[in-house]
């Protein structure tokens, strides 16, 4: 599935059904993230002396992710080319 609002980026939305696991993909055409950053971005939270909530929506989502035996991880759209958008990955065990 592809989702455009209009004058955004596009958004794609992709779900894979395995036998024992669920994996959903929500990828972007924006400037992606750099390899240095994508396991960053995933655990930093409020630092002391931090004056605003950065990341926090990420930190949360991982969280109860992994509270249901998930994970959560972030890959380049186009493998190997972090320039071409970002891949945020989703995977759950099935029940």
């Amino acid at each position: 599935m592809r989702v455009q609002k209009e004058k955004d980026p596009v958004v794609e939305i992709r779900v894979k059904d395995h036998k024992e696991r669920i994996r959903v993909e929500v990828a972007d055409h924006g400037p992606g993230v750099s390899d240095d950053y994508k396991k960053e971005m995933l655990e930093r939270g409020l630092k002391e002396g931090q004056k605003y909530l950065t990341g926090v929506g990420l930190i949360l989502s991982r969280t109860l992710i992994e509270r249901y035996q998930g994970s959560l991880h972030v890959e380049d759209r186009i493998r190997g080319d972090p320039c071409k958008g970002a891949c945020f990955v989703i995977t759950m065990p099935r029940t």
